[in-house]
């Protein structure tokens, strides 16, 4: 990483170089200034690209990140020959030049593991249960990289989930399923899971479009969540009953290093419908087989007011004390 670093300085200062070649000032201490400034711009710079709309393309800034830096610039300077659109121009430049230099996951990674990160997705169409999670991760590839990254050498973790829906074996399948891809994707060694299973949800909707063999009751919920999951895992699960959820619907992954929270309005499984060649899977089939792969229909896009199903992946370092979700936080 340092040696990113030194090469993006010198790739700067040569960049600043030209500048003063090509643009000289009537000041003769005024490409000094414009020198100096952009050093020091170089850590912010560099900072800014974690608020980026599209990490990895030749345009990493916002553009009232870019604007604000600009104005910067030009108020630093305080000479009339250096413009907006002069600036404007040179920012953009620098920002290509970083790119040719630095891998730009990897500085993103290393501010993320100080400061944290948190990004949005949405699922709109139809898909295999084998593929639920991969296929989430596939809605950002360079924050699926990302979360990869930050987590590999952190591998023994706990997990603690809270739901409150999974009114079907079928629901069941699919939050173990989607749990198990989530480990092996992140090659994480799961020591235990602690499930809250509640009878009612924050803000919960009454009636869930969809269909599927209910359990009778809260016991045999329980129990087959518990053994499937224990049978998919092979680590214990204690799944706890509580009468209400008092946050959103979570996977927490948690060890000494992070916390990495996948969270969901209404549950991992609330909104897809799993089939089998059309038809909902047998409880006896599951039972045997968790991971077999479904045909899971996306219900919420039927729904007026859904454009798609919403998750939220939220990652936090130990220690980092200005990484709690904000209070009007919404999936």
């Amino acid at each position: 990483m340092e040696k990113l670093f030194i090469k993006a300085l010198h790739a700067l200062t040569k960049s600043i170089r030209d500048m003063k070649d090509h643009y000289p000032s009537a000041n003769p201490k005024q490409p000094t200034n414009v020198m100096v400034y952009l050093l020091q711009q170089l850590e912010t710079f560099v900072s800014t690209i974690i608020g980026s709309v599209t990490i990895g393309g030749r345009r990493w800034f916002l553009p009232k990140m870019e604007n604000r830096l600009v104005s910067s610039i030009v108020a630093a300077t305080n000479d009339e020959t250096v413009t907006t659109d002069r600036v404007k121009k040179l920012v953009r430049k620098l920002q290509a030049i970083l790119l040719d230099c630095l891998d730009v996951i990897s500085v993103v990674c290393m501010f993320v593991t100080r400061s944290g990160c948190m990004y949005r997705c949405f699922m709109q169409g139809d898909i295999k249960s084998s593929n639920i999670f991969s296929d989430m991760l596939a809605t950002n590839p360079s924050w699926s990289r990302i979360v990869k990254r930050i987590v590999r050498k952190q591998k023994n973790i706990r997990v603690t989930i809270a739901e409150s829906h999974l009114n079907t074996p079928t629901e069941c399948i699919i939050l173990i399923q989607y749990l198990y891809q989530l480990l092996k994707a992140l090659d994480l060694n799961i020591i235990s899971v602690e499930i809250a299973l509640a009878r009612r949800a924050m803000g919960s909707r009454k009636v869930k479009l969809g269909a599927g063999q209910r359990f009778q009751n809260m016991n045999d919920k329980v129990w087959f969540l518990q053994k499937t999951m224990q049978k998919t895992l092979g680590v214990p699960v204690t799944v706890t009953r509580v009468e209400k959820l008092e946050e959103y619907h979570n996977i927490t992954l948690q060890n000494k290093h992070f916390t990495l929270k996948i969270l969901t309005t209404d549950g991992i499984s609330y909104w897809w419908r799993g089939r089998i060649a059309k038809k909902i899977p047998e409880v006896d089939k599951l039972k045997k087989t968790p991971l077999l792969d479904m045909d899971l229909k996306n219900i919420a896009t039927s729904v007026k007011g859904h454009k798609g199903i919403g998750y939220v992946v939220w990652y936090s370092p130990k220690g980092n004390t200005g990484a709690d979700l904000p209070d009007n936080f919404s999936v």
